[in-house]
């Protein structure tokens, strides 16, 4: 395919995300919709548009690296016309109260009791309305808001509660809010942007998002697409043959094929951006903007300033007026030290659950599909529970998809006595048939699924798959049925939603957070008839003000309800951290050489021990690795290029070979980068089992070749933490 000049479009559409009021800036994890976030904020604030940029409920703030300043609730100035914050859930449900409620000492009241805390943390929609709320407000007091939305899949969720909530809160201010937030989404001066890449299921992602962002009418327009680490075609027909060729010659040594390597991984990546930018325009109706990839580094303040400088071109605005001081300078390349003599194969004898954690996009179900099958290939009865997987995943397992019920894959390839079976979480059918196994009887059963609250509240969780993960790791493993299960955990909007979310359900459906919602008057129940003196009586009436009356008569038949659930869901909680705990159970830490990812896997880390949960190791994706310690392709490859040229052009060879020197002085570049990125992660994983890095390999993981491929690189000797 060849990519129209898109020059005059792409700078129109810039043009039109600066003159907006509401920017929201997503994309599926590790994409770097931070640094366009941040990209597209201090274009503005250099345009002279007073901006602000803002985080949604970060835990560890990704803007700091960038701006050298932690952002907290309250707006900050980091540079002219440039503010930043963190819009936590915390200070925003206070901000929230503060407008509705003039008085200090009664929002504490309402704040400061425990029931209530735990009634507004988990209520479908609050925390959502609450966060979008400020961001609304914002809107309303700059000339531009720029949010770095949590990953897309948790953005469609925070934004689709606009919708939902219309149909929970029949009454009161958060229907009321839910409404103009609506209204501020359909406004033409409130832009999407989503960030993608070149690689079939970041675009899947970001296709399918917008698509349903527009089913459910949550965007008025078509987004703005920034395809990131975009390189255009440079070779041709005759080049690209040359270099197959030379790739086919026999007898090649280990640095030839190293420059080799590197040439196909360019020409494959251009060939991908090609694909990639031909279907976002399909399905979007307009061509992507592509920025090429920052400098290999991975600090963060210099890949913003180099997407901005990239977009700065597309707008009038000069590189010297988006300069950015780096608040933490890069240490040394320090590449893994130790000897490699850890037994991953001895870890996994022992191990009966393998939880694998980490931040999306770094191959964490690949890695996990890679563990059950190598259970499985060495004699245990493995399982898979993972977590939408791509289709070419499935494909690899011998399936078309995978179902929400254990699927057995096809091992005849293999001798081996071992099983592997696969499900894929459907969370709403998961929710629901969990309130099918627990139920008492029938009538409590039916009338718990039809609860207007349990709905909506189903729904919530159908977008928190966190949750649902753990409730169906319960069912498996009391079924007995495995000897080995492996857990490809939901991505996460922060590195802690898995970990604290056995309890969630727990907390709030406590026995006292019951009895405090259901009080008795003469066993009639309802908002109205309830018995209440003094503080609670305030605090009802004050949750009836805020949420409306007709919500807290709903909640108390919901509570009433659930309450003959409560011993299953506590005891379900318990066996979960019980399990979580045991000797036989491994969390491996996921993750790319790439400083979001590791920046999530770092914490998962330190969290981990924090938590006294078992640390199985550390395995790192698609490392780049390069021995060869010059650049002279010439030397190198050229008896190899001439013995391979046949009819073509000298002049062929010459521009090949040029090229692959270039290309291996960037993998050169990239293989030190990686060695710096992964120094943190291996420092906090410190006695925390293995260190493993799994080289990039050339294409897809889309057969069982390609997964034993991903097998024999992490089985291979590693290091220990």
């Amino acid at each position: 395919m060849d990519v129209p000049d898109n020059m005059k479009e792409a700078a129109e559409v810039a043009l039109d995300l600066l003159d907006s009021r509401l920017v929201m800036v997503t994309g599926k994890g590790g994409t770097g919709k931070t640094s366009y976030a941040a990209a597209i904020a201090m274009l503005a604030a250099a345009r002279g548009r007073r901006t602000l940029l803002a985080e949604v409920d970060n835990q560890r703030p990704a803007l700091t690296p960038i701006f050298g300043v932690e952002p907290s609730f309250q707006p900050e100035e980091v540079r002219k016309n440039l503010d930043i914050c963190n819009v936590t859930w915390s200070e925003a449900l206070k901000s929230f109260l503060k407008r509705l409620v003039p008085s200090r000492r009664v929002v504490s009241l309402i704040l400061d009791n425990a029931m209530v805390q735990r009634f507004l943390d988990f209520t479908p929609g609050s925390q959502e309305i609450v966060t979008l709320s400020v961001l609304g407000e914002h809107a309303s007091e700059y000339d531009l808001v720029v949010v770095d939305m949590p990953a897309s899949g948790h953005a469609f969720s925070l934004l689709d509660i606009t919708r939902s909530a219309l149909g929970l809160f029949r009454s009161g201010p958060v229907r009321q809010r839910a409404q103009e937030l609506r209204q501020l989404l359909s406004r033409r001066t409130t832009r999407m942007v989503f960030v993608s890449l070149p690689e079939e299921m970041v675009v899947n992602e970001t296709i399918e998002t917008y698509s349903k962002m527009e089913d459910f009418e949550l965007v008025s327009r078509p987004p703005a697409v920034f395809l990131n680490r975009a390189t255009l075609p440079s070779l041709t027909e005759d080049e690209r043959d040359l270099l197959g060729r030379m790739g086919r010659v026999e007898g090649l040594d280990a640095l030839q094929q190293e420059f080799l390597q590197a040439g196909r991984w360019e020409d494959a990546l251009e060939q991908a951006t090609a694909h990639s930018a031909e279907r976002l325009t399909e399905a979007l109706h307009h061509a992507p903007i592509l920025v090429p990839p920052a400098p290999p580094g991975g600090i963060p303040s210099k890949v913003v300033e180099s997407v901005a400088a990239h977009l700065g071109r597309l707008v009038g605005v000069s590189r010297r007026d988006l300069k950015l001081d780096n608040p933490y300078p890069a240490p040394e390349a320090e590449p893994p030290k130790g000897p490699l003599d850890v037994s991953v194969d001895a870890w996994m004898r022992r191990t009966n659950l393998v939880v694998c954690v980490g931040a999306g996009g770094v191959g964490k179900t690949t890695t996990a599909a890679t563990l059950a099958l190598s259970g499985a290939i060495r004699g245990r009865k493995a399982m898979v529970l993972t977590i939408d997987p791509a289709r070419r995943l499935a494909n690899s397992l011998g399936l078309s998809a995978i179902g929400n019920e254990a699927t057995a894959i096809d091992l005849s390839a293999f001798s081996t006595s071992g099983q592997l079976h696969a499900m894929m979480l459907d969370s709403k059918s998961t929710f629901d048939g969990l309130i099918e196994r627990i139920a008492p009887d029938e009538e409590s059963r039916d009338r718990i699924l039809q609860n207007h609250i349990y709905r909506h509240m189903a729904d919530t969780f159908a977008g928190s798959q966190d949750y649902m993960a753990t409730e169906t790791l319960y069912d498996i493993v009391n079924s007995g049925d495995y000897d080995l299960v492996i857990l490809d955990t939901p991505p996460v909007k922060n590195a802690l939603d898995f970990l604290e979310s056995p309890g969630r359900l727990v907390n709030f459906l406590d026995e006292r957070v019951l009895k405090w919602f259901l009080q008795p008057n003469q066993g009639r129940r309802g908002f109205g008839r309830r018995w209440m003196l003094g503080t609670q009586a305030v605090v009802y009436k004050l949750l009836g003000a805020v949420f409306g009356e007709d919500f807290l008569e709903d909640l108390s038949h919901f509570f009433a309800d659930f309450s003959g659930l409560y011993a299953g869901f506590v005891e379900r909680h318990e066996t979960i951290m019980k399990l979580f705990h045991d000797e036989h159970t491994s969390f491996v830490t996921v993750c790319a050489p790439t400083e979001s990812s590791l920046d999530v896997a770092t914490f998962f880390q330190q969290e981990l021990a924090e938590r006294e949960l078992p640390r199985g190791g550390i395995i790192v994706n698609q490392v780049h690795t390069c021995l060869g310690e010059h650049h002279d392709a010439r030397a190198v490859l050229e008896p190899v290029a001439d013995a391979a040229r046949g009819e073509l052009d000298p002049v062929v060879v010459q521009r090949v070979l040029a090229r692959l020197g270039m290309a291996h002085r960037r993998l050169k570049g990239l293989t030190s980068a990686e060695a710096v990125l992964t120094h943190q992660v291996r420092v906090a994983g410190e006695g925390g089992g293995f260190y493993q890095e799994v080289p990039r390999l050339e294409g897809n993981v889309h057969d069982l070749d390609a997964l034993m491929q991903v097998s024999n690189a992490i089985f291979a000797p590693a290091r220990e933490l």
